[in-house]
């Protein structure tokens, strides 16, 4: 016996009261399964809500898959982790770290990078953020999003790159423009 193709779908837009309710209903799902010997397994239908056929069949309905749009884990992920035996606990913060470098610098501009790695915990997106002290100014990148204002920073990541397994990294790259001098800022995540 094993229970398959499963989903839990909901009214769009989501609400935390319904986000809720599908963590319950997943971990509910996960701990019949583990109470009953003859089940094999559970299967989900999809990965991520962006590849779930809900929203085609049932429209105004989805948000039916234990991860969002972006690959990120949503409670109901949370809620199968526990029912298997898992934590709930945040992976700690300083086993992601991340690592900002120049790779080329000309007169008045530079191509910057920023690796994110993590070993003993894992991330399902990260922000990345600095303060430059000379002036700095981002004026393009690439595998993130970021903004400035002022001197602060903040780079989060791109939709096919926010998981950061454990022991593995991501990159994201940028160009960006400076006079005088361009000192290497120290980079966190949050």
């Amino acid at each position: 016996m094993a229970i398959t193709e499963l989903d839990i779908r909901m009214q769009l837009p989501a609400t935390q009261a319904e986000l809720t309710q599908q963590a319950a209903d997943y971990k509910a799902v996960m701990t019949a399964c583990l109470a009953v010997s003859r089940c094999t397994g559970v299967t989900v239908w999809g990965f991520t809500d962006s590849d779930s056929w809900i929203p085609d069949t049932f429209p105004g309905q989805g948000a039916a898959t234990p991860y969002d749009e972006n690959y990120s884990p949503k409670p109901a992920y949370h809620a199968i982790a526990e029912a298997l035996g898992g934590t709930t606990t945040p992976p700690p913060t300083d086993a992601c770290t991340a690592t900002y470098s120049v790779t080329s610098q000309w007169s008045t501009g530079y191509t910057g990078q920023v690796r994110i790695a993590c070993s003993g915990a894992s991330l399902s997106s990260w922000k990345a953020n600095w303060t430059f002290g000379a002036g700095q100014r981002v004026t393009q990148a690439w595998n993130a999003s970021c903004t400035q204002s002022g001197t602060e920073v903040s780079c989060t990541n791109a939709s096919y790159n926010g998981s950061v397994p454990d022991g593995g990294s991501v990159t994201f790259g940028f160009n960006g423009s400076w006079s005088g001098s361009n000192p290497v800022p120290v980079v966190t995540l949050g």
